[in-house]
């Protein structure tokens, strides 16, 4: 049988989505590092661009969902 999701499921489901997309941007901040270090603009200014639209998706994910249900 297929499982029907109430509201709060998917306020939870999306709870923990934004924070593992907020995770996967402070680990995105390694390669950003390296290529700084290397002198690598053009890449570091696309890691920096992921990480900017990863925040944003995963603030608003974690953050869009904590109204009473």
């Amino acid at each position: 049988m297929w499982q029907r999701f109430t509201p709060y499921d998917l306020r939870v489901i999306g709870h923990y989505l934004g924070t593992l997309l907020l995770f996967f941007a402070a680990l995105m901040a390694l390669p950003l590092a390296t290529a700084l270090v290397f002198q690598e603009w053009e890449p570091a200014a696309r890691y920096l661009a992921a990480i900017g639209i990863t925040m944003v998706a995963g603030a608003i994910a974690s953050i869009a969902n904590l109204g009473p249900v």
